[in-house]
């Protein structure tokens, strides 16, 4: 079974391209004095749109924006859309799954955390794949369900750089 992603999932790239933009033309303008200087050089700016920038990348398309393609006790995941190269496991090797929701994209939104001893491996989400259910049901099958985690905002950000 492959995953397919939603078409909002998509919509975090269309987003990332002009942030991208935005923030290295901002940058070349003040190193070359083409637009006068801001107060604080438009520091608030430059780390909201960092700050923006690097959670898009490494906290939503790295961890989950994931390929996935489950086969028998095997699980193998690319992340970036399925860009990166791929990491395969095997189901047994879990300990447990737990699930969260999250509200996004107008939505409250189910995530799932494979976990291997007590760190999260593989985010599985409903608001990215458009088969999340069946997902969910192959997974159940072969590794133990913990039941709800509630949602902790400063483990996200974590997760982000690990």
């Amino acid at each position: 079974m492959k995953s397919t992603f939603k078409f909002a999932a998509y919509i975090r790239l269309i987003v990332l391209l002009p942030l991208v933009f935005g923030f290295v033309a901002y940058i070349w303008l003040l190193v070359n004095r083409l637009a006068p200087i801001p107060p604080l050089a438009g520091l608030p700016l430059l780390l909201l749109l960092s700050f923006t920038i690097i959670r898009l990348v490494f906290g939503e398309l790295r961890t989950k924006m994931i390929k996935i393609v489950i086969e028998r006790d095997l699980i193998s995941v690319r992340g970036f859309g399925g860009l990166l190269r791929k990491s395969e496991y095997s189901l047994s090797d879990f300990d447990e799954f737990r699930t969260t929701k999250i509200f996004s994209d107008g939505n409250i939104n189910e995530y799932l955390y494979l976990i291997k001893r007590n760190r999260k491996i593989i985010k599985l989400s409903q608001a990215y794949h458009k088969n999340y259910a069946e997902l969910k049901a192959a997974i159940q099958l072969q590794v133990e369900d913990l039941g709800y985690e509630q949602f902790n905002f400063m483990d996200e950000i974590k997760e982000i750089f690990m």
